[in-house]
């Protein structure tokens, strides 16, 4: 299973969603969770220990960076 999340630049929604990465890797342990986000609020989230990949991205190009 893959799951995506994606909460560019808002550092006040980026904080509130950190919580549920616990959640997530407890329900879904086998799972990939890859987070897109601004090079702004990367920092919440880069080396996070639940997330498998951080893709650092411009907002209007997230779509393409999935690709890479």
């Amino acid at each position: 299973m893959n799951i995506l999340i994606v909460k560019l630049s808002a550092i006040g929604d980026v904080v509130h969603t950190l919580p549920s990465l616990a959640a997530l890797r407890k329900r879904y342990p086998d799972a990939h969770i890859t987070w897109v986000i601004e090079e702004m609020a990367s920092d919440l989230v880069m080396d996070h220990p639940h997330l498998d990949r951080v893709i650092v991205s411009r907002r209007k190009g997230w779509i393409g960076d999935l690709k890479r």
